[in-house]
């Protein structure tokens, strides 16, 4: 029997240029530095994506929208950006040493440093309903539709879960309390490595600059919140931090983790967002996205520029590009 599991949403990173809300290509550098880009709203940006013959499409307002409110329960979202990005670095050492098979020569292999930002709404149908949630991943290989709509989020099944061969990162904003993968509640965000029990999770909100406090955030509000992902490949740490749209980027993540994903991440891997729903019906947006890899830090998104979010009138009327 598969597991079923709260929805989701999953982030890929990939070596491209910049692409603004124009589609205006700016390249950051392809270069043996960095890699990155940005999305200020993804208006004409469809044949960017994959989207594993699920719900998930673009809007014509510039949304990416993984599901919807409107065509009925039990959906599957997938929105992975088309081409794989390199995560690690390879480099051959040559040794002054020389033996009676010539130069000896030993290979280094190591995660790069990257940094991905996301503003996020998840809207439910009946305001103040958990849906399933949502979550940021990392994966192998581009997901297809499993047999149900909520089973793992698309990214497991009852045999892959918790295989080492899975090589799936997935960082949860999870709005569904489930015992049986220990959550800790209906409203956190958790660091998942190959399965969905998380390694390491904490109640959904940020710590204020002033003096350190720990303000809530609720994750089905409806409201846009941002979302930074950092992973420093020399400490071997993972960070995740939350605020609220206008708010800069909090000193103090909400989770720090110390972790080599090394034996995590492949050389090629994929990055985007999954979305699932059961029952309570629920859209899931993505209104802007930037990446950076190879020790950089991803740029800012440009809050002036992201497409607006439906009203609860508009959104069951909100056309596909």
């Amino acid at each position: 029997m598969l597991l079923i599991k709260k929805l989701a949403m999953v982030v890929v990173l990939v070596m491209l240029p910049i692409v603004d809300s124009s589609l205006e290509e700016k390249h950051i550098g392809r270069s043996d530095k960095y890699d990155g880009f940005i999305y200020n709203g993804f208006k004409d940006a469809s044949s960017d994506f994959s989207f594993g013959n699920s719900v998930a499409d673009i809007t014509s307002t510039g949304l990416l929208r993984i599901t919807n409110s409107f065509d009925g329960a039990y959906q599957m979202g997938f929105a992975f950006y088309s081409h794989p990005l390199r995560f690690k670095n390879v480099k051959q050492n040559s040794s002054s040493t020389i033996s009676s098979e010539g130069n000896n020569t030993s290979t280094s292999v190591s995660v790069f440093s990257f940094s991905s930002s996301f503003i996020f709404s998840i809207v439910p149908e009946s305001p103040g309903l958990p849906g399933l949630g949502m979550g940021f991943v990392i994966a192998r290989k581009l997901p297809g539709l499993g047999p149900k709509a909520s089973d793992l989020h698309g990214m497991f099944n009852s045999t892959q879960d918790r295989e080492p061969t899975t090589h799936t990162l997935a960082v949860e904003l999870d709005t569904l309390y489930n015992k049986d993968f220990d959550d800790i509640d209906g409203d956190h965000v958790g660091i998942d490595l190959n399965n969905l029990t998380s390694v390491t999770s904490k109640p959904s909100g940020y710590y204020t600059d002033q003096n350190g406090s720990y303000r809530n955030l609720s994750l089905i509000s409806g409201d846009p919140i941002r979302v930074w992902i950092e992973y420093d490949g020399v400490s071997k740490n993972l960070s995740v931090t939350l605020a609220p749209l206008t708010m800069p980027k909090p000193v103090t993540p909400l989770l720090s983790y110390n972790l080599d994903l090394s034996d995590i991440l492949l050389d090629s891997m994929y990055v985007g967002f999954s979305a699932s729903t059961s029952l309570v019906q629920t859209s899931h947006y993505i209104l802007g996205w930037s990446v950076m890899i190879n020790n950089g830090t991803a740029l800012p998104i440009n809050l002036s520029q992201l497409p607006e979010l439906p009203s609860k009138e508009q959104k069951s009327k909100v056309p596909r590009s």
